[in-house]
């Protein structure tokens, strides 16, 4: 599934994957979209629907990323993945 996220991040720019080692959790890098952390989670959860654990959370080092769950139906990650997609278009 993580393949499906990196295939449709690729050509989101802004949004970069954070490769992971064979899990359901994925870090996200949304540095490249120049929000502040509690801009960052409004902006996923008001515009693409999304809810995800703030990067920082886990340390000052992840400001700026997010960690995303994908324990999800294909077609499920699918529509979050459009709904970004069109979230940062519009932006």
């Amino acid at each position: 599934m993580w393949a499906l996220v990196r295939a449709r991040l690729d050509a989101l720019p802004g949004v970069d994957l954070i490769e992971p080692d064979g899990t359901f959790l994925l870090w996200l890098d949304f540095r490249g979209l120049g929000f502040e952390p509690k801009e960052q989670t409004a902006f996923l959860r008001s515009q693409a629907g999304w809810a995800v654990t703030r990067g920082e959370a886990f340390g000052p080092e992840g400001r700026g990323f997010a960690r995303l769950n994908i324990a999800c139906p294909r077609a499920r990650l699918d529509q979050a993945l459009e709904a970004l997609t069109r979230a940062v278009h519009a932006r």
